[in-house]
């Protein structure tokens, strides 16, 4: 597992920026590894 620290793969609401392309991808993406980030904090 690689661990990224940053806003967006946080979900941070004032400092992440969803991106445009692709957008329906990093939803998912983001809402599957949330309890593992969350338990990395």
């Amino acid at each position: 597992m690689i661990f990224v620290d940053g806003c967006f793969w946080h979900g941070c609401p004032e400092h992440c920026q969803m991106p445009v392309e692709n957008r329906a991808f990093w939803e998912e993406k983001l809402l599957k590894t949330e309890p593992e980030i969350k338990k990395l904090i």
